[in-house]
């Protein structure tokens, strides 16, 4: 996985950078793992020794610190989602691989599961905040402007759901949600 992870173009200089892309990467996979829901809670659990101490074993990184959520989100969005795509299916098939899933199979069949999700939803009259916003016209005249996505992910019987692929709803072409 660090070798996927490390191959990522990296947008900064390399002398002006405190931690590598795969050790940031590994650290927001990590954080998703312990479910930090907000900024606030991101920057505290990275403040936690024993945390910062496990993240280190397991990216091998050497530092007394971890990044804070400035830090990983200014990376993350100078990255170009496309040279993102298809690193979820990568990662699984090396877990797949080294046998690090046992409990996602069913039958000798990989279990995967397919889900629809919503992920940005504001209802207003200011208008859409993108041209890809689908949108949903309440009988009060309200209208909700959102984004869903479908989700295939890998469940186990021990209660993980590894994201798999992930593909954006979108109204077709002059249609409306």
């Amino acid at each position: 996985m660090w070798d996927l992870l490390g191959a990522l173009p990296d947008p900064r200089d390399p002398d002006a950078c405190t931690y590598t892309m795969a050790q940031l990467l590994g650290l927001v996979v990590l954080l998703f793992c312990c479910r930090a829901s907000s900024r606030r809670q991101w920057d505290r659990m990275t403040d936690d020794g024993m945390l910062r101490d496990n993240w280190c074993t397991w990216t091998g990184a050497r530092t007394d610190t971890a990044a804070l959520y400035g830090t990983v989100r200014h990376v993350l969005t100078q990255v170009e989602p496309q040279a993102l795509r298809g690193l979820q299916v990568q990662i699984v098939r090396g877990l797949l691989r080294r046998k690090q899933l046992p409990g996602a199979h069913l039958l000798g069949r990989l279990l995967v599961a397919g889900d629809g999700t919503g992920i940005y939803a504001r209802t207003g009259r200011d208008g859409p905040h993108c041209p890809h916003c689908l949108e949903q016209h309440h009988e009060n005249g309200a209208v909700t402007y959102m984004h869903q996505m479908l989700d295939a992910r890998v469940v186990s019987s021990y209660g993980m759901a590894i994201p798999l692929m992930s593909e954006p709803i979108e109204n077709p072409p002059g249609q409306q949600y």
